[in-house]
């Protein structure tokens, strides 16, 4: 089997057919696409959400931090409490231990949520240290904002450069492959990682009531989000290469590594979908995080229509079937 997000048919086939019992207080649950959940509690409304880091080495504990904290906030959730489980291989010593909980202390500290709980445990079973985490939180916007709200005529917008997170973790654990990069492009790159949340844009634009829709691509990169998006909405999309926010640094490493930065782990881009009539006081809200916003696209009404166009014209682009991080690992 490839590395990576397992298929779209092996969810639905196999993992979302054994789901135990269906409660009335799950308002959301597992679904193609659907990264959260949201959970009635007597009069209020919890998201939570869960994620692995599996791709990374460097900043492990920030990054599983923020990728689970991220699933809350797009859905209208503030990131309060996070339970993280760390499995670390035999020969893991005290050092490598205490400086993933001190990124994760540090990471948690930056969005204001507690780290409640977890486990921690050495096991044959893993090579390196492995993080698997949950977030939960309240409801802080007036309604739940699921990714399977998209709509036809919706406009698509990213906050945030594309493709940040996976160009960090390549600086960092494949420094040895940029052979044609400086020492300070390089650096720079590194530095990427501190910038995958996307809490604060995500929680702004739940309050603001304009959108339809919002999603955090993460494995699959952008292309892989907007297809997890479009999918839990049965709609299609077309979106414009040139439109698509991307650091110069991201555009070298990825050539060099021969990596396509439209499908590299992005945690650190925010897609949201809106109606057009919506899109410039949006964006303008938005601009206020420092961020970068684009329009980029629409969505559009026929499912099988999913298109790039760019300056060699236009072509149907499919799901990635895999995290181009995992060609380095390979």
């Amino acid at each position: 089997m490839k590395l990576g997000k397992v298929e779209t048919e092996i969810l639905e086939n196999i993992v979302f057919r054994w789901l135990g019992k269906r409660r009335d207080d799950v308002l959301q649950g597992a679904g193609v696409g659907i990264d959260n959940a949201a959970l009635k509690v007597e009069d209020k409304i919890i998201i939570a959400s869960s994620d692995p880091v599996t791709g990374a080495i460097e900043y492990l504990g920030w990054i599983a931090v923020h990728v689970a904290a991220n699933d809350v906030a797009v859905a209208g959730g503030e990131p309060a409490w996070y339970l993280p489980i760390i499995l670390m291989p035999p020969s893991t010593d005290r050092d490598e231990l205490e400086k993933v909980c001190r990124e994760m202390h540090e990471a948690a500290e930056s969005i204001g949520a507690s780290i409640v709980g977890g486990h921690t445990e050495y096991t044959d079973t893993v090579t390196r240290i492995i993080v698997c985490g949950t977030f939960i939180g309240p409801l802080v916007s007036d309604r739940y904002i699921s990714s399977s709200g998209a709509k036809p005529g919706d406009r698509i917008l990213v906050v945030g450069y594309v493709g940040m997170e996976g160009t960090g973790i390549i600086a960092r654990d494949f420094q040895d492959r940029l052979r044609y990069l400086n020492e300070k492009s390089i650096k720079e790159a590194q530095r990427y990682i501190k910038e995958i949340s996307i809490v604060e844009p995500a929680i702004i634009a739940a309050k603001s009531g304009l959108v339809n829709a919002m999603h955090d691509p993460t494995e699959g990169g952008l292309l892989g989000g907007i297809h997890e998006m479009c999918d839990a909405s049965n709609v299609g999309f077309r979106i414009y290469r040139d439109e698509i926010p991307l650091r110069d640094s991201t555009i070298r490493i990825c050539k060099e590594v021969n990596v396509d930065p439209l499908k590299l782990l992005s945690s650190g881009t925010l897609l949201i979908s809106t109606p057009e009539k919506e899109v410039d006081i949006l964006i303008e809200r938005l601009r206020e995080t420092g961020k970068v916003v684009r329009e980029i696209g629409e969505i559009v009404k026929n499912p099988d229509e999913r298109i790039l166009v760019s300056k060699e014209g236009e072509r149907r682009v499919g799901r990635p079937i895999r995290d181009e991080i995992w060609k380095l690992w390979s």
